[in-house]
């Protein structure tokens, strides 16, 4: 008798789906990830715009990558852990989740810290009290397992932050070509991460 045709499926990329049938047959079914096709190379260039010239300190001086700025890293190396936590099977998503969301605190525990120490000093007024409540909402955020879906908010909330930044010092007027090219792929970033976190919710859950 030949052999039944089987299809080439990775089976760390289906669902179980229980069809209600007489027979109670089990069958399989490949979960679409659309949003990979944004989410990943958005995610890798944004770490590339790390090292490219982004913005001068006066009109006649060189332009400076970020990588020049340390307490900026983060707001370019979420891209990678996003890129990496997009890019996997859904059991591994923790893996790089729990580490996007360990950065995720440091950024906020150091920002949060940073403007306290303003505030103590007398050099910065209300808008201190703002800054501190997102950096405990992003802090508490992460502090959940590192689900599929959590990882996809957190990640979005991540790549919002990056928009922001980005698109702050792309607004400069000593900034060069590559504080530009860093906000298209932050925007990018933040559409595949929205992306995601719709997929996490549309989708069937395994029965």
């Amino acid at each position: 008798m030949a052999e039944e045709f089987r299809p080439s499926i990775d089976p760390d990329e289906l669902e179980q789906v229980t069809d209600a049938t007489s027979l109670s047959r089990s069958v399989v079914r490949r979960p679409q990830r659309w949003h990979r096709w944004l989410t990943i190379p958005s995610g890798w260039v944004l770490v590339v715009c790390l090292f490219l010239p982004a913005v001068k300190l006066c009109d006649s001086a060189e332009p400076f990558p970020m990588v020049m700025v340390p307490f900026v890293w983060p707001v370019y190396l979420v891209g990678m852990l996003i890129a990496l936590a997009a890019g996997t099977h859904r059991d591994a998503v923790r893996i790089y989740g729990a580490a996007l969301f360990l950065l995720l605190r440091v950024t906020a525990f150091g920002v949060g810290g940073c403007v306290l120490f303003e505030i103590i000093d007398g050099q910065i007024g209300g808008e201190a009290v703002l800054i501190i409540g997102i950096a405990w909402l992003v802090f508490a955020a992460t502090w959940r397992t590192p689900t599929d879906r959590a990882v996809a908010a957190n990640s979005a909330l991540a790549a919002a932050g990056s928009f922001a930044f980005t698109l702050a010092v792309a607004l400069e007027r000593l900034a060069v070509w590559g504080a530009h090219v860093a906000v298209v792929a932050a925007g990018v970033l933040l559409a595949g991460t929205l992306a995601w976190c719709l997929e996490t919710l549309v989708r069937p859950r395994p029965t």
